[in-house]
């Protein structure tokens, strides 16, 4: 089936550090989680080991809020998190604002 990521998942995904390949890899094998009335959601945790904004991550988890069409799949909002080395995706929310919020306690007691 074909994906179609909308222009705001497109500025999401450059803002965030998403690709479309790992968009693919959420929306086909990914975990299902909760999402608005009308819309779905996955969510997958890769291998990062890499540098993103200057700083060093060992994990990045991305999560596809989408809307499946009779014909295609239709990526309206992407989401990534990126997780210092040292640390697993477990300690970290989904919801970005609580993300962040968890991402600092976890990073101050160290």
């Amino acid at each position: 089936m074909e994906i179609v990521v909308i222009e705001h998942a497109l500025e999401r995904m450059a803002e965030r550090g998403a690709t479309f390949k790992e968009i693919q890899q959420v929306i086909e094998a990914g975990q299902a989680v909760n999402a608005k009335i009308g819309r779905k959601a996955k969510e997958m945790v890769f291998d990062y080991d890499d540098t993103w904004l200057g700083k060093r991550y060992a994990q990045k988890k991305v999560k596809v809020v989408f809307v499946e069409e009779s014909d295609r799949i239709v990526a309206t909002d992407v989401y990534a998190f990126m997780v210092p080395g040292g640390r697993t995706c477990e300690y970290f929310m989904i919801r970005p604002m609580m993300s962040c919020i968890l991402s600092l306690r976890i990073l101050l007691k160290k």
